[in-house]
């Protein structure tokens, strides 16, 4: 008995480490994944840390200034500066994670909704492939395509939006991401990402109409149309933060902190020094996003306007909410006169370690990166 004491300490201890490395692998399977929502902005990149489970937590974020000249419209301008700026964000925010998941927006970003007669469904892809390089004037090769069938059915006609990015821009910012050390798991376009943030907020989840989601950026505005929770078309407008930041520094004789300050703390009043540069400037953006609502509905008459959701950093400047509900409800009262403005803040709905005044502050700025991440959640 005592010769076998060894052999079977042996086989207990082998069977009890087999069995603590079975516990540890099913408790990975079981803890929620992690990934990084990176949004890299004209003047901010915005980083969120966010758990993967069924009900997603934000860990941790980060929001660092894009040096000036570093991107614009989504094209990288300086490597070395962008590159940077991401080690910077990485630092602050202490991330436990590398996986990625970026967006790409600015002019670069493509959209074109086309109807294509009955087919079968194979005979459909060849024709989406054609009519790429017809809408865009581009060759298929120097790009990277998507499309999502819009509506259509069984001997209906299909209409199709199709999606096109230039491959170089997202190559390269792809290729900076990884030069950080980030494992970049995919890249998303800014609409799709910016209703997956609308969607966790359930603003848009029985939207039966069209509903306008607005990201307000420091480079451009960016304006999506919904219809049932899919993309039915998008514009980018090329007016943003830092053209009003501009336009203050132009009326007072002021550098860019100083023109910065005055905006955050005055915003859009009426009554404030700062009135006679960025009202022109407001009516401006808002004539071309009232623009963008007149295309699609002249065209789509039979539907009505239900929501405008605004997002993104520039949307917390003080009036632009009721303003902009005033401004489109004389403008749209043909349409519908029931629609609403609202704001979409996916903190207030996700769970975060953050206190409430800073989660209200930084929420809306955050609302893109957290729709990359959301991407890969399975919600109920």
């Amino acid at each position: 008995m005592r010769e076998l004491m060894p052999d079977n300490i042996v086989w207990f201890a082998i069977a009890g480490g087999l069995m603590v490395l079975a516990l540890l692998y099913a408790y990975s399977l079981l803890k929620p994944k992690r990934a990084l929502g990176v949004d890299v902005g004209n003047a901010q990149i915005k980083m969120v840390e966010v758990s993967l489970g069924r009900k997603p937590k934000l860990l941790r974020y980060a929001v660092v200034a894009t040096p000036p000249g570093t991107v614009e419209n989504g094209v990288v301008k300086d490597d070395a500066k962008l590159q940077q700026a991401l080690r910077a964000a990485q630092k602050m925010g202490r991330f436990k994670t590398r996986r990625a998941i970026t967006v790409l927006t600015g002019q670069n970003l493509l959209l074109r909704q086309i109807e294509l007669p009955p087919m079968p469904p194979k005979e459909l892809r060849a024709a989406i492939a054609w009519q790429f390089e017809q809408y865009f004037q581009l060759r298929l090769a120097d790009m990277l395509t998507d499309y999502q069938v819009i509506s259509g059915g069984r001997g209906k006609p299909s209409k199709v939006l199709l999606v096109a990015m230039q491959r170089e821009p997202v190559l390269v910012l792809v290729d900076n991401l990884r030069r950080t050390g980030l494992l970049v798991q995919g890249v998303d376009i800014e609409p799709l990402a910016a209703l997956r943030a609308v969607k966790l907020c359930r603003q848009a989840e029985a939207a039966e109409q069209a509903v306008a989601v607005i990201d307000f950026g420091a480079g451009t505005t960016n304006i999506s149309l919904f219809i049932k929770g899919l993309l039915a078309s998008a514009r980018i407008v090329n007016i943003g933060g830092n053209d009003f930041t501009r336009a203050i520094m132009n009326l007072a004789d002021c550098d860019w902190t100083s023109a910065e300050s005055a905006k955050m703390e005055s915003g859009w009043r009426l009554d404030s020094d700062i009135a006679p540069a960025v009202i022109p400037l407001r009516d401006r953006l808002f004539s071309e996003i009232n623009k963008t609502l007149d295309y699609y509905f002249a065209e789509n008459r039979e539907l009505g306007l239900e929501k405008v959701i605004v997002m993104g950093g520039g949307c917390t400047v003080a009036g632009l909410l009721p303003q902009l509900e005033n401004y489109l409800y004389e403008s749209q009262r043909s349409i519908t006169d029931n629609f609403v403005v609202e704001l979409c803040n996916p903190l207030r709905v996700i769970a975060h370690p953050l206190p409430k005044e800073e989660a209200d502050a930084i929420g809306p700025a955050l609302a893109v990166a957290l729709g990359l991440v959301l991407g890969e959640v399975s919600r109920p």
